[in-house]
């Protein structure tokens, strides 16, 4: 069925007004993907201030058209939606733990737009590998602790072999 012109425009606005509020936006190609997946997908997005947004490519490239973005426009393969966000890394973290949940490459990061560029797939899928701030905070008390369990385990041995 045929999308009317007034859907059409609403869409294109819509996708407008997603990158010009968003710093990190991804294109996402999804494939095969049941309509409970992507409503618990969008549930889980929207609690972290990330809008999922589906468009015909064409739509999408024509939202783009104009805008401040350096860089090129990426090549949109298959069925395409993007994910939006002010949070620099959320976006592609959201989209990469998803796409580890729903296997065999039914949902594929295919570029995005990083500190007003574009960038290849592989730039966005290693800012979506980049852990969570809690998870590095954890990361480096660990790694601040870790000498002085080993100084306090030696302690322990030494005074252990004195008594």
């Amino acid at each position: 069925m045929a999308i009317t012109k007034q859907k059409k425009e609403a869409i294109v606005a819509r996708v407008k007004k997603a990158i010009q509020h968003a710093n990190t936006i991804v294109f996402v190609s999804f494939d095969k993907i049941t309509a409970n997946e992507a409503n618990a997908m969008r549930d889980t997005f929207f609690d972290s201030g990330v809008e999922y947004i589906v468009a015909k490519k064409t739509l999408i490239a024509k939202a783009f058209e104009g805008s401040s973005f350096s860089g090129e426009f990426p090549t949109l393969p298959g069925e395409v939606a993007l994910a939006c966000g002010k949070d620099m890394l959320a976006p592609a973290q959201l989209i990469a733990s998803s796409a580890k949940e729903l296997k065999n490459n039914r949902l594929v990061i295919v570029g995005g737009i990083f500190e007003g560029a574009f960038v290849p797939k592989e730039k966005m899928i290693a800012i979506g590998n980049i852990p969570a701030l809690k998870t590095l905070h954890t990361q480096f008390v660990s790694m601040l602790n870790s000498p002085l369990q080993g100084f306090v385990s030696v302690l322990h041995q030494v005074a252990t072999k004195k008594q």
